[in-house]
């Protein structure tokens, strides 16, 4: 597991007969033991740093697609109203059969709009008006 130390410090773990040495503001690879360990005993001074990575992902992904993203009660990230991006534009259209796919062909009001997913999504891109009208519709 990945840990972020807020100290300069060593750890002598016996059990592996091993000194884990931390130095401040360092990301640090450590056995998940040894992780639970520093973070029950060692309150504050260690963060896991797969909280970091995933809490950039989402700033990210706000960033990106603009999407506000809340924290529910289940603990779960949902998407909130405001912009969707175009691959969740068609995963819904499709879902809802705004879009359909006859074979590898998408069509929107019996005009095909493209041979392939990536086909569509670019056609879509290229198109303001016609993803506002998919939109309008999901």
């Amino acid at each position: 597991m990945l840990l972020k130390s807020k100290v300069k410090m060593s750890l002598n773990w016996k059990k592996a007969n091993k000194v884990y040495n931390f130095f401040e503001n360092q990301t640090s690879e450590v056995p998940e033991e040894v992780a639970e360990y520093l973070l029950k005993n060692y309150n504050g001074k260690f963060e896991p740093i797969i909280n970091l990575i995933v809490q950039k992902q989402v700033e990210n992904d706000q960033q990106k697609t603009n999407i506000p993203i809340v924290k529910t009660e289940n603990g779960l990230n949902e998407l909130t109203k405001g912009e969707i991006d175009v691959k969740q534009v068609i995963e819904r259209a499709l879902e809802k059969e705004i879009i359909k796919k006859n074979n590898a062909c998408y069509f929107f009001n019996n005009t095909q709009l493209g041979k392939s997913v990536k086909a569509l999504k670019e056609k879509l891109e290229q198109d303001g008006t016609l993803l506002q009208e998919i939109k309008n519709k999901i």
